[in-house]
């Protein structure tokens, strides 16, 4: 059932992450950690073999981290480079309005809204808008490259829907796996954090 997909845990998920490693908080976490550091060598300070041994565990708990960060950042990496490489810009147009449609409708059931009609419908209005703009501006050479696999002979996806209802099922099943799974999520988390925040809005008298 689509309504049993573990709706938006995974966002939610990124979004608290990305808060939490967030450079500003990342600095104020850090000024904690240090403080805390320096308080257990001063308790500690009358005993050299615990200080020797606490100052060896933090040492070795920066390197575990230094090395579990690049090893994940491969792995996230990897994936990243196979969701590119390896599915078709239909699947991930699919993963996407997915995923809109998941934050628009938080909370609620997701089932109509991301059923293999409504992402058809949806598939159709983009080849459609793309087809205007490519007619309006054929300098710019717009490929759309979101319309039904050749070799089903199909004009459109609501037609698609109709010939090849298990073939769209699927891919739809499919895409919807990859759109709510956790490395997803990740993924998007990162993608976020890297983006510059956009400047505030100021009122006319020049207050943000």
């Amino acid at each position: 059932m689509w309504s049993k997909i573990p709706n938006l845990q995974g966002l939610r998920a990124g979004r608290n992450w990305l808060r939490e490693v967030a450079p500003d908080r990342q600095e104020r976490v850090r000024r904690k950690y240090d403080q805390g550091v320096r308080k257990i060598k001063r308790a500690l300070a009358q005993d050299e073999e615990v200080l020797r041994t606490f100052q060896m565990i933090v040492g070795q708990a920066r390197f575990f981290g230094r090395v579990d960060g690049l090893r994940e950042g491969l792995k996230l990496y990897e994936y990243g480079t196979r969701i590119q490489n390896e599915n078709t810009a239909v699947f991930q147009t699919i993963m996407k309005f997915m995923l809109r449609k998941a934050v628009d409708r938080e909370g609620k059931t997701l089932d109509d809204a991301i059923s293999a009609e409504r992402v058809c419908e949806y598939l159709d209005r983009e080849i459609g808008r793309i087809t205007m703009q490519e007619a309006g501006a054929p300098e710019l050479k717009i490929s759309v490259n979101i319309r039904p696999p050749g070799d089903w002979v199909c004009a459109s996806w609501k037609s698609a829907l109709k010939k090849k209802r298990n073939n769209v099922q699927n891919l739809i099943s499919k895409a919807k796996k990859e759109a709510f799974s956790d490395q997803w999520s990740t993924l998007v988390a990162w993608k976020t954090w890297c983006r510059k925040p956009e400047p505030k809005r100021t009122n006319r008298a020049g207050m943000s």
